[in-house]
């Protein structure tokens, strides 16, 4: 898997306070685990969207097709 380099840069910043932990494997290994959290989490909120009704409202009648079709497959 790939990671994003936000996610290294965020990796290297959390191991410069653990010297004895701080190598390039290591970095690599945390950022592939902060990128794995992070896509778990966007996968959580996106199963669990529900738009609001003003969304809704602007986006028309495909957005609320959208949402009974999505609420009839849970």
């Amino acid at each position: 898997m790939a990671y994003d380099t936000k996610c290294y840069d965020l990796a290297e910043a959390f191991l410069e306070d653990h010297a004895h932990l701080n190598t390039e494997s290591r970095r690599k290994t945390l950022a592939q685990e902060i990128q794995n959290a992070i896509d778990s989490e966007i996968a959580d909120m996106e199963r669990n969207y529900e738009p609001s009704d003003a969304e809704i409202a602007r986006s028309g009648p495909d957005l609320r097709q959208q949402q009974i079709e999505a609420m009839r497959l849970k």
